[in-house]
């Protein structure tokens, strides 16, 4: 099994949720350990906002040999 994790956000409670569960079925037969979410309240352009997250940790089986993907750091 090989372990992957995706990531939401949104500025919509609903919408987050409706896009988790999006890909929950997208993945159905996979293995999903586990979901964590958060909210936090940030500032833009004098606006208040609420960003809702999160991040789905699942499995999947192997298919051929692994690949390390590399990514260009955003930081």
């Amino acid at each position: 099994m090989n372990k992957k994790i995706k990531l939401f956000e949104n500025t919509s409670m609903m919408s987050l949720e409706d896009e988790v569960n999006e890909f929950l079925l997208e993945i159905e037969g996979s293995k999903v350990e586990d979901i964590k979410h958060s909210v936090v309240a940030v500032t833009l352009d004098d606006e208040a906002l609420k960003l809702f997250t999160a991040i789905v940790v699942y499995q999947v089986e192997e298919s051929g040999p692994r690949k390390t993907a590399q990514r260009e750091s955003a930081y």
